[in-house]
């Protein structure tokens, strides 16, 4: 597994998935261009600038660069339509959901709302499953073959992962240019979310998700973390 993220980014790979995405939710996908990401008070203003368009199109690059030994249409299409509903709930960060455990509940019901508005019921039912994927890996909820599928777990990984090195490449690059001010720094949070939170997610995967699954799940948290280090 050999994913290189700052190759994706800087040469703009993902565009090529603009050809593949499906008629049917095409439209959606383009409008979530005005759904900004990183909108947190606490972040340096103009530094992170990104889209969930953008976003969309990342996550299903890299699923598409990656050989994992899983459902690859269900994967894709998770990612296709896992943020659709922001289009009516708009952004909310992932240290602004870790920080308000309510703010968090209360966005999950709001989405889900939302998906009945713009999503058909096959593709309700894979937000739900990719929810009950973040679930588990948070710790919230037991490994239930039932409920959570190890495409959706990889779906979440991705999705998660995508905005880590987001993140994290953008401060980079700030840090390393005459724009710095150590004063605007992120706060601590944010800055070792990415570390913590996959740390978290890989004792999850060893400890209770089938032993078939966690060769391709351990080595994909490991490659981002490792481009993390590199960004």
């Amino acid at each position: 597994m050999n994913l290189n993220y700052k190759d994706i980014l800087e040469n703009e790979l993902y565009l090529d998935t603009l050809k593949l995405i499906p008629d049917e939710i095409k439209n959606h996908i383009n409008a979530l261009k005005k759904v900004k990401r990183f909108q947190f008070k606490e972040y340096p203003k103009n530094i992170l600038i990104d889209d969930t368009k953008k976003h969309t199109l990342k996550c299903v690059n890299i699923a598409k660069t990656l050989a994992l030994d899983t459902n690859y249409p269900s994967l894709i299409r998770t990612l296709w339509i896992h943020d659709i509903p922001e289009l009516i709930t708009k952004d909310l960060t992932v240290i602004e959901k870790y920080r308000n455990k309510n703010a968090a509940s209360e966005f999950d019901v709001k989405e889900m709302i939302a998906a009945e508005q713009l999503l058909n019921k096959d593709d309700q039912e894979l937000l739900k499953t990719f929810n009950a994927a973040n679930n588990f890996l948070k710790g919230n909820t037991p490994w239930d073959e039932k409920t959570v599928s190890l495409e959706a777990v990889f779906a979440k990984l991705i999705d998660n992962s995508e905005g880590n090195m987001t993140f994290h490449y953008f401060i980079s690059r700030w840090a390393a240019s005459e724009r710095y001010d150590k004063t605007l720094l992120p706060p601590r949070d944010s800055l070792l979310h990415s570390f913590i939170t996959n740390q978290k997610f890989l004792s999850r995967i060893e400890q209770f998700t089938p032993k078939e699954y966690n060769k391709d799940l351990i080595a994909f948290i490991t490659n981002v973390l490792e481009n993390i280090k590199r960004l």
